[in-house]
């Protein structure tokens, strides 16, 4: 995977989020898990746009394009212009090993002037006897918790795979969201920071 370093990464992923030098895609870079998103859970490790990318269209895209069918996983919400809301929908490969992934309509419009949805895909194990059952795959950068692995965290692979399922192609910034968090299972999982940025259509 391909990604711009340093200033030159930062430098892109602004451009992506500005239109006349104000910001078009207004989100916080976590999913949360209460009702006033206080409670940061997952990173938001990618962004979906294009002239249609309304939720139920993205939605219907990466089940055409993935196969994924499941519809099952708890309910997060997110932060967008300044807006705390529940997740649009979610979709799964499976109901134990599998890739998972939410996301919700963001507020604004890209530089093209497009709507735009963010998500946090993730690879997960049925790992756990009790709710929430699913432990992303572990792996943080973290210095809190730093324990990366070959392949990245759960959420980098499952951004990966859903690169890949649509064409390859992304933009890439740095947002610095590698928070990790303890799941179910005991182990630390947490992005290594980087968000996509995939055009569609």
């Amino acid at each position: 995977m391909r990604r711009l370093a340093g200033p030159v990464a930062l430098l892109a992923g602004l451009a992506l989020l500005a239109v006349n030098g104000s910001a078009a895609y207004r989100t916080s870079h976590y999913t949360y898990n209460d009702g006033r998103c206080h409670k940061r859970s997952d990173p938001v490790n990618l962004i979906l746009s294009g002239p249609n990318a309304t939720a139920g269209y993205v939605g219907d895209r990466i089940y055409l394009v993935t196969g994924w069918n499941s519809h099952s996983g708890s309910t997060q919400r997110f932060l967008t212009g300044g807006k705390c809301s529940k997740m649009d929908g979610q979709l799964a490969s499976g109901t134990f090993g599998r890739y998972h992934v939410r996301w919700n309509r963001l507020a604004g419009r890209n530089r093209r002037g497009q709507p735009g949805v963010s998500a946090d895909p993730h690879h997960e194990d049925w790992a756990c006897a009790l709710p929430p059952f699913h432990a992303v795959d572990k792996g943080s950068v973290d210095p809190a918790h730093y324990d990366p692995t070959d392949q990245g965290s759960g959420f980098d692979q499952g951004r990966r795979e859903l690169i890949e399922q649509f064409g390859g192609k992304a933009g890439w910034a740095n947002w610095g969201n590698t928070k990790a968090s303890k799941q179910c299972d005991g182990d630390w999982a947490g992005s290594d920071g980087w968000t996509a940025f995939v055009q569609m259509g």
